[in-house]
């Protein structure tokens, strides 16, 4: 399992730097996925299964920033929910707070490309999966099924 730090910098002219930085957290699984979306074409990322508070941080990049370049969270399959389509007019960062906002686990980014010029995007996908012995909150289930066993009678 690796760690996961990330930093945001604020500079503003005149005004002190803001540093935002993040604790470490544990990732066990990164998913990278790189999509190249053609003038008026639609494309669909898919995200890696994972319950809701799993994903640590989504981040996605492209060489194209323009108002006509479209990005919105989708809960996957027929029928759908998605989420407000949003202007891709510089690099998207949802952290897990930002991600729980959402209200639902995004399955999906559906890029759609209105611009003028192809976009080739950059899809990273961390996510803190459960091991066989912890349970979702990260928590030891075989220390705690010992100190349960463990308990006087």
């Amino acid at each position: 399992m690796g760690t996961l730090s990330w930093a945001l910098n604020i500079q503003v002219a005149g005004l002190a730097t803001i540093v935002v930085p993040s604790d470490a957290q544990p990732y066990n699984a990164l998913t990278q996925v790189q999509e190249v979306v053609k003038p008026n074409e639609e494309r669909t990322v898919d995200i890696p299964a994972a319950a809701k508070d799993e994903l640590e941080l989504v981040v996605l990049r492209s060489d194209l920033y323009d108002e006509k370049l479209t990005v919105r969270t989708s809960s996957g399959g027929k029928g759908a929910k998605g989420g407000k389509r949003i202007a891709l007019t510089e690099p998207l960062v949802l952290t897990r707070g930002a991600l729980a906002l959402l209200g639902t686990v995004p399955k999906q980014l559906v890029i759609k490309n209105g611009a003028a010029k192809t976009a080739s995007l950059d899809a990273f996908v961390y996510r803190r999966t459960p091991q066989p012995d912890q349970a979702s909150d990260g928590s030891d289930k075989a220390a705690k099924k010992d100190k349960k066993d463990k308990k006087p009678k």
